[in-house]
């Protein structure tokens, strides 16, 4: 009896303790199998972001996921596939039955979404503002923020308008003091048209004003692009995907900073990029680079001829011999009433002789002091009759200055837009990446997956994503 005793206490046991093996178990594999799909689905949001595109990383600094992975068309079916597909590669445990081992938890992605997606031209390169901001600060520190507004504040005083150029002068109120109308000058400030070129797309003009600067115009690129293609002509793909990044001022001096550092120009070479001029195309907007180029030289010579005047107009020494040459002229021709036309003459003449050289220097490389002191002017009286001019060293500003001048005045939502022209023209260069589309390309997504065990559980997950945010 006692032994009969023993065999059913001892039965019971066993299936209690088996009974709380297997809901210890089924617990377990539970918990494995949540915490195995959280590791699949972070891992795979890394993996899908490994993915970025090489081309843009190498030339922008900025990582971006091609949604079309190589091909025209984008959207969320590609990133939703590659997740899928990633996390089931993770769930695949059949090598364990080449060991004689068992999958415990059977796991396979059976749904999978992207609930939102953010593409880099969403909401006017945000993404692309984001990330430029995390770059510089990388790159350079909190110390050049400083730098960047203190140049900023002084802009204005090179945006020289023939209508206000008066009272962008440094001796405005002894200039307004003299006996001749210094608006005279103001018809020939004007003649520099700055908005038209001269020359075609791929040839530089007889009459352009690059052959007046530029020794040797074999030279200069004659690359252009085609922008039927690009951004600002088609209509592109939008994510709905919001972010609590909001845009601030500092935000777009730091992005034109970026511009000017990054991008190319003239006497500025950059590697790679498909216009060897990529700032003077973000300032100007023409699709080839002789005529930005152009526009370039003209909008600096409207510059220097509004800032030659006034400098010339300021100098006393210079002003008493040209009103001297006025009024000999005028008792020459028996009409001393023209001697201040002829005053106006010499002075529009000298100024843009001068302006002409400044230009020069500056195309050349070297250069030329903003507001001109009596010693630092190139041109003499006499080289309105000569032509003649040098080129000596000064201190002053470079051709790049006026460029990240130009760069800084610009409207922002302008530059990104030719920006975006820049990437896509830069990346379709290069082979295998002809049907690139920035508009295809993501930086931050959410996604929304139900994975199911073969134990007939499941779970939902979801996740948010970013270059900028994880």
């Amino acid at each position: 009896m006692r032994k009969g005793y023993v065999t059913v206490f001892f039965a019971i046991s066993m299936a209690l303790l088996l009974s709380f093996f297997m809901t210890l178990l089924n617990g377990l594999i539970r918990g494995g199998s949540r915490l195995k799909s959280e590791c699949a689905i972070d891992t795979a949001l890394i993996s899908e972001f490994a993915e970025y595109n090489p081309i843009v990383w190498k030339k922008y600094g900025l990582i971006f996921v091609d949604s079309a992975y190589g091909k025209s068309k984008g959207g969320i079916k590609g990133p939703k596939d590659h997740l899928k597909s990633c996390m089931n590669e993770n769930f695949d445990e059949r090598y364990l039955t080449l060991f004689g081992g068992v999958d415990l938890y059977g796991l396979r992605v059976s749904k999978c979404d992207i609930q939102g997606i953010r593409f880099a031209t969403d909401n006017d390169g945000l993404a692309i503002i984001e990330q430029v901001k995390k770059l510089m600060e990388y790159k350079f520190g909190s110390g050049y923020l400083k730098e960047i507004l203190s140049f900023a504040g002084k802009v204005d005083q090179y945006d020289i308008d023939p209508t206000e150029y008066i009272s962008k002068a440094e001796h405005d109120n002894e200039i307004l003091t003299r006996d001749y109308d210094i608006h005279d000058y103001q018809g020939w400030i004007n003649t520099v048209d700055v908005g038209v070129t001269d020359s075609g797309k791929d040839s530089i003009s007889y009459f352009s004003i690059l052959r007046k600067i530029i020794a040797n115009t074999d030279s200069i690129s004659k690359e252009y692009i085609n922008e039927e293609s690009l951004i600002s002509n088609r209509q592109m793909n939008t994510g709905n995907l919001s972010t609590d990044y909001k845009v601030s001022e500092i935000d777009k001096l730091i992005f034109k900073q970026y511009l000017f550092d990054f991008l190319s120009s003239y006497l500025f070479y950059r590697e790679g990029s498909k216009l060897s001029y990529q700032s003077e195309y973000l300032i100007f907007g023409k699709s080839s680079d002789i005529q930005n180029l152009e526009l370039s030289a003209k909008r600096i010579m409207f510059i220097r001829l509004a800032a030659d005047i006034l400098s010339l107009l300021s100098d006393h020494e210079r002003m008493e011999k040209i009103e001297g040459i006025g009024k000999i002229i005028g008792v020459l021709l028996g009409a001393p009433e023209i001697e201040g036309l002829i005053t106006t003459v010499i002075v529009a003449g000298w100024s843009y002789l001068e302006a002409v050289a400044d230009t020069k220097v500056l195309f050349s490389g070297k250069k030329v002091p903003f507001m001109k002191g009596h010693d630092e002017w190139i041109t003499g009286l006499s080289g309105i009759f000569s032509g003649k001019d040098s080129y000596d060293d000064m201190e002053g500003m470079s051709y790049r200055d006026y460029i990240r001048v130009f760069i800084f005045l610009s409207k922002q939502q302008t530059l990104m837009e030719r920006f975006m022209n820049l990437i896509e023209s830069d990346v379709r260069k290069e082979s295998g990446y002809e049907a690139f589309r920035l508009d295809n390309c993501f930086d931050y997504i959410e996604a929304e997956v139900e994975v199911t065990s073969k134990r007939g559980f499941s779970f939902e997950m979801k996740r948010r994503r970013g270059i900028s945010h994880d």
